[in-house]
């Protein structure tokens, strides 16, 4: 058996497994109701990108919120504090008081609720964040083991429950893991080859 014939069942398992995790996260990420935070999360990365205000949700890094509030603002920009209708008042109060919690409910689409809407298209960025991390775990154990311990410890973190259940979020728990995966595959290899592409590499990282 040539290593063609051999590869093409990992190639299939890869690709089934794949598929699989991709359902299972836009069926969560399309059925789910918000959490708490999400609102408050998205309505961080709606005013970065429409005022460069940073004051709501100050806590935590804005590149996820950005990153996941991108395609709302792109294909259907909400509504925000100094637009006219009939809630514009009360967002302006809580825009000045920077209220995250009810701020992020109402900001999208001014509807005095949280439009869900608004939220899956976001979700989906954070689909692909969480996915992302398989990369470097597969990268990792290969060069601690083979290629078939890469695939294992890849699918192992992708179906962890928890993992993938946060992977439909937009919230700050599956993008660190998968920080901090992209920055131990990067050091492992800046330090197997220091070399300065590796060495840019874990900078970027």
């Amino acid at each position: 058996m040539n290593t063609s014939t051999r590869a093409l069942p990992a190639a299939i398992a890869a690709t089934t497994l794949t598929l699989l995790w991709f359902v299972i996260a836009i069926w969560c990420a399309r059925t789910w109701s918000p959490t708490t935070d999400e609102p408050v999360h998205l309505a961080g990365g709606l005013t970065i990108l429409e005022y460069g205000d940073f004051r709501i949700n100050p806590p935590h890094p804005p590149l996820v919120k950005v990153l996941c509030a991108l395609p709302v603002y792109l294909l259907d920009r909400p509504v925000f504090h100094d637009e006219d209708g009939p809630f514009s008042e009360f967002l302006t109060e809580h825009w000045v008081n920077t209220n995250p919690p009810v701020y992020g409910l109402l900001l999208p689409g001014n509807a005095g609720a949280y439009d869900p809407g608004h939220l899956f298209p976001a979700r989906l960025v954070a689909i692909l964040i969480g996915f992302s991390a398989a990369i470097p775990v597969f990268l990792l154990a290969r060069d601690f083991s083979s290629p078939r311990g890469g695939f294992i410890a890849a699918a192992l973190l992708l179906f962890y429950p928890e993992y993938l259940g946060h992977s439909a979020l937009v919230t700050y728990d599956v993008p660190l893991a998968a920080a901090c995966a992209w920055i131990a595959w990067s050091s492992w290899r800046w330090w197997r080859r220091p070399r300065t592409d590796n060495l840019v590499i874990f900078v970027a990282g």
